[in-house]
């Protein structure tokens, strides 16, 4: 796992690099999870790198680790698919999360 803060100013969130694999899925089905990489995360969502970029407003359940703690599991929604910073990926906004998991990730990011 490899992370470090990022602080650019632009963010409603404080938001950290973390270099994990989450599981994806369409939210409320039974297939399979799909492994995408998560690049960066904050209180309120990630960013996952991809070469595959879901449509924008596709609902998810997502689950991935972070230290020192159980997997933070959430529904999420693609609000963001971004192929020309160089890094293909979109951005996943978190719907419905946990207090316990927000104030972790609140404290991972700021951390």
């Amino acid at each position: 796992m490899n992370a470090r803060r990022i602080d650019d100013g632009h963010r409603q969130a404080a938001r950290r690099a973390l270099a994990v694999t989450a599981e994806v899925r369409t939210r409320g089905s039974e297939e399979l999870p799909l492994p995408l990489d998560l690049a960066e995360v904050s209180e309120t969502g990630a960013f996952i790198t991809s070469d595959l970029l879901l449509p924008v407003g596709l609902e998810l359940d997502v689950a991935f680790p972070l230290p020192g703690g159980q997997p933070v599991r959430t529904a999420g929604r693609i609000v963001r698919v971004d192929d020309q910073r160089g890094t293909a990926g979109m951005g996943l906004r978190f719907d419905g999360l946990a207090a316990t998991d927000r104030a972790r990730l609140q404290a991972f990011a700021t951390a």
